[in-house]
């Protein structure tokens, strides 16, 4: 036997047709229309003007306005079509995003609120580092101490 008669044959694909891919087997399905309701009424919708979008900076008086128009429970494309003519729906959205995550670290973290947290972590301590401290089957106090050895805090 020669090494071209030990290769493995090529590989070529043979086409098997499915049990139920002939007509006569299965019923033909009957065509439909369907219109997706893709992401319900706040879902922002393509831009449909013949307007073109500048990218202008937000400013903090647009700032206060989009965050407004979303407390009334206006949706993407409106608070866009509405407010800001030459933003996307998309655009108005994203800023939005961004303003809920710059408000949500430093806004709502001044004194009083670490104060609240601190408060409520003394109340709270012993069980809560319980709870993982029978995980491995230790002391409380003890799994506290090292886990704040270990990240440093």
């Amino acid at each position: 036997m020669t090494k071209a008669d030990t290769k493995r044959p090529s590989a070529v694909k043979s086409h098997r047709a499915h049990p139920y891919s002939t007509p006569s087997s299965r019923p033909a399905m009957p065509a439909r229309s369907v219109t997706p309701n893709i992401g319900g009424p706040n879902h922002a919708q393509p831009n449909t003007s013949s307007e073109p979008h500048s990218s202008t900076p937000w400013s903090s008086a647009s700032d206060d306005q989009l965050m407004s128009a979303r407390t009334q429970g206006l949706n993407w494309q409106t608070i866009a079509d509405t407010h800001f003519p030459n933003k996307t729906a998309n655009a108005c959205r994203k800023r939005h995003e961004r303003l809920m995550e710059k408000r949500g670290s430093q806004g709502e973290w001044n004194g009083g609120k670490f104060e609240e947290v601190a408060r409520a972590y003394g109340e709270v301590r012993e069980e809560m580092w319980r709870i993982l401290a029978d995980r491995v089957n230790e002391k409380w106090n003890v799994v506290e101490r090292k886990v704040k050895i270990f990240y440093d805090i």
